[in-house]
């Protein structure tokens, strides 16, 4: 009876060690749990700051293209051009377009159709964003030289028009987004 009392004792006492033992986390457990988790966290703030400056960065460009473009509507819709240049701000201090600055470059510039025919680029106007190699024109194209708009070659005068919209970034520097076209010289 003795004996079977001392067990029970025992089994009791163990029980309960357990339990105290068991009922919580200890430190240790939760530090490694905080810092794992202020650490995600910290991941996943800057991760949201990145993509709102980003998103900020697409907007002005996407407002300097639209602003490239309206300049570039006015120039184009006017009979006679001459050379010039012109930089001035897009607008006011309390405007939408707050650091927002333009600089227009007209110029004259002979072009050669016949050079044109025979190597297919403008060496004028070079091009900076490419297609990728593993895309073609699929379309049947002229013999150099042999199609109707070709055959008329020489030397046309032209206006070369630059349009330059320099924005503001998130981080206080500033981008830049530039068009250039031609205007054929009015006779």
């Amino acid at each position: 009876m003795l004996q079977n009392i001392k067990i029970k004792f025992f089994q009791i006492f163990f029980n309960l060690k357990q339990r105290v033992i068991r009922s919580g986390f200890t430190l240790l457990e939760m530090s490694i749990a905080v810092g794992s988790t202020a650490s995600i966290m910290i991941a996943v703030l800057s991760m949201i700051s990145l993509g709102l400056n980003q998103q900020r960065e697409a907007e002005n460009l996407r407002l300097a293209v639209i602003l490239s473009q309206g300049k570039l509507s006015q120039l184009l819709t006017r009979p006679d051009l001459s050379p010039a240049t012109e930089e001035g701000e897009i607008s006011n201090e309390n405007s939408l377009y707050k650091g927002y600055k333009y600089k227009i470059e007209i110029s004259n510039k002979e072009i050669d159709l016949a050079q044109i025919a025979e190597s297919g680029t403008i060496s004028l106007a070079p091009i900076k964003d490419k297609l990728p190699e593993n895309i073609t024109n699929t379309s049947q194209k002229e013999t150099m030289g042999q199609g109707a708009a070709t055959q008329t070659g020489g030397m046309v005068e032209v206006m070369e028009i630059r349009v330059e919209i320099s924005y503001p970034r998130g981080n206080g520097s500033s981008g830049k987004y530039e068009v250039v076209t031609f205007k054929r010289k009015s006779l």
